[in-house]
């Protein structure tokens, strides 16, 4: 169950005899779900300003994972940037990542990538302001956009 990361607590939440599916609908997209406002709730007691950091990680799961993409749809100064991403980088919830051409001191083309699998999940689903699910529609589209997250 990669979306959980291995987290005894997220494991401990995943009934046994019930599918992938089934778990990440009860625990994470149910409005009553246990770990539904997970990622908000970590961020929120491990940081003074959690929204820059939530528009910073869903930056990032939108595809935008270099300083500049990150600095342009965040509106977060370029320059102070570099303070918000050391901060994902020492909690690993991301990694950067550097062109295997390029030296890591010298390089300004590397790019950024969730590595909490849990969180690459929930940044998928808007950080955990997941809607109502209750429409089977809504389901089927949500589990389609972000199954392929689920083991990468």
């Amino acid at each position: 169950m990669g979306v959980f990361g291995g987290v005894p607590y997220y494991l401990e939440e995943v009934a046994p005899d019930a599918s992938l599916g089934e778990n990440i609908q009860q625990t994470i997209l149910s409005r009553h779900g246990s770990l539904r406002n997970e990622p908000d709730y970590v961020l929120q007691m491990e940081l003074t300003e959690p929204t820059r950091y939530f528009s910073i990680l869903e930056t990032i799961a939108g595809g935008k994972t270099s300083r500049n993409e990150i600095a342009g749809t965040t509106g977060i100064d370029y320059n102070q940037l570099s303070k918000y991403l050391q901060r994902l980088l020492r909690l690993r919830l991301v990694d950067r990542h550097f062109p295997v051409t390029e030296q890591k001191e010298r390089t300004k083309r590397s790019r950024y990538r969730i590595r909490n699998p849990f969180f690459r999940f929930g940044s998928t689903s808007s950080m955990g302001l997941v809607p109502d699910t209750t429409n089977s529609v809504t389901k089927h589209t949500r589990y389609s956009l972000n199954l392929n997250y689920l083991t990468s």
